[in-house]
């Protein structure tokens, strides 16, 4: 009793930890309430080791009904993600339901181990418990350990010595398996960050870009979204006005108050982003009645919705219509603006193009064909050191998208038309499986936002070679993708509960086969009655209330008799064990042991 009692002192200290991470109370609890009814009953169950593995799975999934019933603290406000709270609670009833087992598998060696299970999982998250009960949960364990092997607890200096060793060695693992890594990727991160520029985008999240290649960006066939229904071809993500030292910035970070969802009327189109995150939502201009699960949106100073938090999948149903909910924002200055020295460079090769061109609308189109027709896209080309659009306008003549839409852009201010960069996807493929269409990696696109005739206009300058038609993908190419997209969001899963269903099958069935042969196995283990001098040690047993089950082994019953306080009679049931079936000892020897112990307990009072 007195080494389960240190065990339900520990969980209790771990379940304070687990509480004060995940919020959660009801697994805790019961696994509080769980160790301190094992603790004064005792050791009651006698599992095979199949059904130790059954009680388990049923433990994994009670946790999981608990974290529906009892929901944890969520991520947002600092709380573990739900594999880790699972994790957790998991561990923690394991160590309870091992309490009341005679025989647990491993033994309680096996039990301290996953009670650190615990603080691998909470150790996800920043808590002042974290260390104290680390080190308190191994100073128990050890001592638990000491005193079921009859360790002296006297100040010996190799006992207090290992024991010292075991905390700071298993302190400092599990710390820095858990807070270590995550300070070390902070710091990581940050540096990256810091050598890269500040900006890990390409120009086709939320940060800046600036002109260079796009790094096979556009070759990626990784699926970022599906669109169930009608949309335009362009998909807006971000707006940029400022043109500086050869890239884009992007606008102030200052969002307006989250914009409700309105419920969509009439014709809906829905769009499923796959990606793992999301920070932005990629709409065409045309997009009303936009709805956001499992969030709203908020509105950038350019009219470009965010989702609110970045968690996924997200998904978005709208009404195309004449009328966008979110408008791009009225021009200001900042859309004229072009640097002195790129305005110098420019503005001959401009004023060529529109010479004779006597409204917005037609200067704008002359300089967009102009840039179809002389210029060429390519992934593939050299920079030099000036300005990257003055080279590309004036001497390579080569570039992709994001070059021609710079070019547009400022071409279009130096003319007087206010005019902005856009980036986002152009869709172009559509699945043979219901038709819908498919938005990869691939598809990136920049292209340009003119203020034409009192409204924002759509102009797209690349050259019509480098965007590719409206196209069905074939048959086995679309079953691929599909496979392959269903095994990015739920193949893990799948195959864990593939496995799960397997491992209780092959568990239940090790269960049947042993009750259909559990007489036998009776049988089989008296098949030849114990000798007459173990006979009467079993008696004396019985009268303790320690008797045999019918096929429980000879092992298992010694493990019971020294968890019921008998050490030495379960040492001389091992040695018969072994002596019987490992042919190891002496029989004369144990013989002796017996009659010792026999003479010992007709003493007692």
């Amino acid at each position: 009793m007195r080494s389960r009692a240190l065990l339900t002192l520990g969980l209790a200290l771990l379940g304070a930890l687990h509480l004060s991470v995940t919020g959660q109370l009801l697994v805790p609890l019961l696994s509080v309430l769980l160790a301190a009814a094992a603790t004064l009953a005792g050791p009651r169950l006698s599992l095979h080791q199949a059904s130790q593995a059954l009680v388990l799975v049923a433990t994994v999934g009670l946790v999981f009904a608990a974290a529906f019933l009892d929901g944890p603290r969520p991520t947002e406000l600092g709380g573990p993600k739900l594999q880790y709270v699972v994790l957790s609670g998991t561990a923690l009833l394991t160590v309870a339901t091992r309490l009341w087992m005679h025989d647990p598998e491993r033994g309680h060696g096996a039990t301290q181990v996953i009670g650190l299970l615990v603080f691998y999982a909470c150790g996800r998250v920043d808590s002042t418990l974290y260390l104290p009960l680390l080190v308190a949960w191994v100073s128990l364990a050890w001592l638990h350990h000491s005193w079921r092997r009859d360790v002296p607890l006297g100040p010996t200096r190799r006992h207090w010595l290992a024991g010292a060793v075991l905390v700071v060695v298993t302190g400092s693992l599990t710390s820095a398996s858990t807070l270590g890594l995550r300070t070390a990727y902070s710091h990581a991160d940050a540096l990256f960050m810091e050598w890269s520029g500040g900006s890990a985008e390409t120009g086709f999240g939320a940060g800046a870009f600036h002109l260079g290649s796009m790094n096979g960006m556009l070759q990626s066939n990784e699926v970022i979204l599906r669109i169930h229904g009608r949309s335009g071809s362009h998909l807006r993500g971000q707006t940029y006005t400022e043109y500086i030292g050869g890239g884009w910035l992007p606008p102030s970070d200052d969002l307006e108050a989250s914009h409700p969802n309105a419920p969509s009327s009439g014709t809906v189109t829905v769009l499923e982003f796959v990606a793992e995150e999301q920070e932005r939502l990629f709409l065409p201009g045309n997009a009303t009645a936009v709805v956001v699960e499992p969030a709203g949106v908020r509105v950038d100073a350019l009219g470009v919705p965010r989702p609110t938090n970045e968690l996924a999948p997200i998904e978005v149903s709208f009404s195309p219509g004449d009328t966008p909910e979110f408008p791009p924002a009225a021009p200001t200055a900042a859309d004229l603006a072009v640097p002195t020295k790129v305005h110098d460079a420019l503005a001959p090769l401009i004023d060529s193009w529109t010479e004779g061109a006597d409204t917005p609308g037609e200067r704008l189109v002359s300089i967009r064909s102009h840039l179809e027709q002389e210029y060429t896209y390519s992934l593939q080309f050299e920079r030099g050191e000036g300005d990257p659009v003055v080279e590309f306008m004036l001497e390579s003549k080569l570039g992709h998208c994001e070059y021609f839409a710079s070019g547009m852009a400022l071409s279009a201010r130096i003319a007087g038309i206010p005019a902005r960069v856009v980036t986002g996807f152009r869709a172009s493929e559509v699945s043979p499986f219901g038709g819908h269409g498919i938005v990869r990696g691939r598809d990136a696109h920049a292209w340009v936002e003119a203020y034409v005739d009192g409204g924002w206009t759509l102009v797209d300058p690349s050259p019509a070679n480098s965007l590719s038609s409206p196209t069905v993908r074939s048959f086995l190419a679309g079953a691929r993708d599909d496979l392959q997209l269903f095994w990015k969001r739920h193949g893990l899963q799948g195959l864990a509960g593939l496995l799960v269903v397997v491992f209780v099958g092959l568990q239940i069935r090790t269960l049947l086969r042993g009750r259909q042969r559990s007489g036998e196995a009776a049988d089989e283990t008296w098949s030849e009655p114990p000798p007459a001098y173990m006979v009467a040690l079993l008696t004396l047993l019985a009268e303790d209330e320690l008797e045999r089950e019918p096929a429980e082994t000879v092992e298992s019953f010694a493990q019971r008799t020294a968890e019921a306080g008998q050490d030495r009679a379960s040492v001389i049931l091992r040695r018969y064990a072994a002596l019987r079936y490992g042919k190891l000892g002496d029989q004369a020897g144990l013989e002796g042991e017996v009659r010792s112990w026999l003479q010992a307990r007709r003493s007692e009072p």
